[in-house]
């Protein structure tokens, strides 16, 4: 395995484990604060909804630029989507930062599957997406519980 290859799936793993913990917060945080199912719901289906509009052309912007502008602008995103409920409690930071999340989840999602398509032989390619499969699946493991733990 290269070092880029195992810099992607630490990439992917790190990513998952924030949005799935994420996922996990949110709901437990709103319910905490009295807030409704339809609330939660709400809060939960916001981390997708954007990313619906924008994903065809986020590929197309990664096959056209490369993977590590948005790797990048992924990760940025990422980190500002897990800050703004620290910063500013309350459903509307929770809204926002799950719209956050999920678009650089998204973004991320495609441009690391791209490098690393692009990083490896032909021959290897198989095992590299077996490794990011697992490096994922790692990362919504552990996600929830340690989402769990720090509440």
């Amino acid at each position: 395995m290269n070092f880029r290859l195992a810099l992607l799936l630490l990439l992917g793993f790190s990513i998952h484990i924030s949005t799935f913990g994420s996922r996990t917060a949110s709901p437990l945080i709103a319910l905490q604060r009295g807030e409704s199912a339809f609330t939660v719901g709400a809060l939960l289906s916001a981390y997708w909804f954007v990313p619906i509009f924008f994903a065809i052309a986020a590929g197309r912007w990664t096959d056209r630029i490369g993977a590590r502008k948005p790797l990048l602008i992924s990760s940025a995103l990422q980190f500002a989507g897990l800050l703004i409920p620290a910063l500013m409690p309350g459903v509307p930071a929770m809204a926002a930062s799950a719209v956050l999340i999920g678009s650089a989840h998204i973004v991320g999602v495609i441009a690391r599957t791209n490098s690393i398509g692009a990083s490896v032989s032909a021959e290897s390619r198989g095992s590299a997406f077996v490794w990011l499969t697992m490096s994922i699946l790692a990362g919504i493991t552990i996600g929830p519980p340690i989402a769990g733990f720090a509440l």
